[in-house]
């Protein structure tokens, strides 16, 4: 009598469970149903049709991949256990967070569901096969936040990361931190993008694993603009990439912040003119000197009427009517003047004198300008022609000084009285 009661049992599971079956493949929905964002979360996923598994021998369609309520397809599973066969899809392989694994139990001649999230089977995952299309489990999650900066810590908005493996992205806040809900504690492949103000990029590929500071391959570069005599270039206007920098200072260095490793244009412009300038390679913060090509010395010589140096002679330089600086000649009268290639007007100044000549600079040049200036008496500088007059009329007022002293004398003597009388004797 019980073993006909075992046989009817039998028949009546045997019955039931297609019934049973056919119901999990007609589930709409898959849900994920989270009861708190702590490590440990209770997970449950009902089954909806759509993608098929097929049994290994007798290839029948024996269950359909699960979707998720936007009826996007999970990942249909990437764990096998020792004892069981697993069923690959019959299509191609899907890929998203949650999902599980169809698998052929040997022991029981059964078809079981095995459950994973991104890849990770749960807490007794061997304990949790079952034919029921709705299974509890737990998993180990948590919310995981990864900020991203750049080589001096300052946070880095809108960098582009994704799980290399799982295809979920996101973008950095303000802050720099982009913060990713209900993860497993492992491991991740993440890949970062950020895109600079200049149209560069950075990229960056990291493990991470929980909350994690990704430092980003920008940095803060110094230029400094220095002639090919190592003086520095000031006031020049500076662009990197057509973006405006500013200007330099008086060491000819300018500051550019946050820039992707890579290679660069550098753009100035200095006295009127354009400077040609080598591009730039950043590979790591620090100071990058940079020397025109064409910028050109011009030396400057100031001779008087005999050829001698003339000490303070004031050398202006003009160019399209606009009057680029100003220099004042040293002891042997020179000055040296680093400009850009092009065409100048110079004038010179000694005191009263002046003169003005135009210049073609495209190499190292010396120009001489000769100045009628002969000496210079009593703070006034003469030529040769008023030094002369000036001699001759010395020379005059000097012979004149002395006629007048010796008439004086003459006068004196007419006028005084006669001291001593000599008398006649009769």
């Amino acid at each position: 009598m019980g073993v006909k009661r075992s046989r009817g049992f039998i028949r009546l599971a045997a019955s039931v469970f297609p019934l049973i079956f056919i119901m999990m493949l007609s589930l709409n929905t898959v849900v994920l149903k989270s009861a708190s964002s702590s490590s440990k979360t209770d997970w449950q996923y009902p089954g909806k049709a759509g993608g098929c598994i097929v049994d290994g021998c007798a290839e029948n369609i024996i269950a359909a991949l699960a979707t998720d309520e936007n009826d996007g397809v999970l990942l249909a599973g990437l764990d096998n256990a020792s004892d069981y066969s697993r069923i690959e899809p019959c299509e191609e392989d899907f890929k998203g967070p949650a999902g599980y694994v169809l698998v052929f139990n040997s022991l029981t001649d059964e078809i079981q569901y095995r459950y994973t999230y991104l890849g990770i089977v749960p807490e007794g995952s061997n304990a949790d096969c079952s034919p029921s299309q709705s299974k509890k489990f737990k998993v180990g999650i948590g919310d995981m936040i990864l900020f991203f900066t750049d080589s001096e810590g300052r946070p880095l908005e809108n960098v582009h990361m994704v799980l290399d493996e799982w295809g979920i992205e996101g973008y950095t806040d303000k802050s720099g931190s982009l913060r990713l809900e209900k993860m497993p504690g492992i491991s991740y492949r993440i890949t970062a993008e950020w895109v600079s103000k200049y149209g560069s990029r950075a990229f960056t590929k990291a493990f991470v694993k929980g909350d994690s500071v990704i430092t980003m391959p920008v940095y803060d570069v110094t230029l400094q603009l220095l002639t090919p005599k190592t003086s520095p270039v000031t006031n020049a206007n500076i662009w990197l990439e057509n973006i405006y920098l500013g200007v330099t200072n008086g060491e000819g260095k300018i500051l550019v912040t946050q820039v992707p490793a890579g290679s660069y244009r550098v753009s100035a412009k200095w006295l009127g003119s354009s400077l040609i300038l080598q591009k730039i390679n950043v590979t790591t913060s620090g100071e990058i000197v940079l020397t025109p090509s064409n910028v050109h010395s011009l030396t400057i010589m100031v001779r008087g009427a005999m050829g001698q140096a003339l000490e303070g002679a004031g050398v202006t330089v003009w160019r399209d009517g606009a009057e680029l600086l100003r220099r004042i000649t040293d002891k042997s009268g020179n000055v040296e003047i680093e400009l850009p290639d092009g065409e100048y007007v110079i004038e010179v100044s000694f005191d009263q004198f002046q003169k003005k000549t135009t210049v073609t600079l495209t190499a190292d040049s010396f120009i001489r300008v000769d100045l009628d200036v002969f000496t210079k008496m009593l703070g006034v500088s003469m030529t040769l022609s008023q030094t002369l007059l000036l001699i001759v009329a010395t020379i005059i007022m000097i012979i004149l000084l002395a006629i007048v002293i010796h008439e004086y004398h003459i006068y004196r003597r007419k006028k005084l009285p006669q001291l001593f009388i000599v008398r006649k004797t009769e």
